[in-house]
């Protein structure tokens, strides 16, 4: 085996070795993202809270029906539990697809004046020194 065959196999063993350890980094950080988003949303009906969604890989465009309420409690559960189930690393997608959360987001609500993604995604930056962007 060639010296270059050798490096690019003990390469493959080291990005295995320190894969899950890196998923594991990200998947804090996005915990911590919809924890943030989730938690800062102002509350009138709880519409707006509950829709909140976590999609792995592509966005997910559902839109919760008006009828559909659930508890901070309830959309953070099944937040995190997509991300607990992803094991690979590929965009994680945390959104809200009701047609006035980017009113809510720059400053619509007074329970939120300062919206919701901005500010967790600054206090995402803090938390792990600047290597989320």
């Amino acid at each position: 085996m060639s010296n270059a065959q050798n490096f690019s196999i003990q390469i493959n063993n080291d990005w295995k070795a320190k894969e899950k350890d890196i998923l594991k980094i990200f998947a804090s950080i996005e915990n911590d993202a919809l924890t943030g988003v989730v938690m800062k949303s102002p509350v009138d009906t709880g519409r707006f809270r509950s829709n909140w969604s976590v999609s792995i890989s592509v966005p997910d465009l559902t839109i919760l029906p008006k009828s559909t309420i659930k508890s901070a409690n309830q959309v953070l559960t099944e937040g995190r539990n997509k991300i607990k189930a992803n094991k690979k690393l590929t965009n994680v997608y945390i959104q809200n697809n009701l047609p006035y959360a980017m009113r809510l987001e720059n400053g619509w609500s007074k329970q939120a004046p300062a919206g919701m993604v901005a500010i967790t995604v600054n206090e995402i930056k803090h938390k792990y020194n600047g290597m989320v962007i």
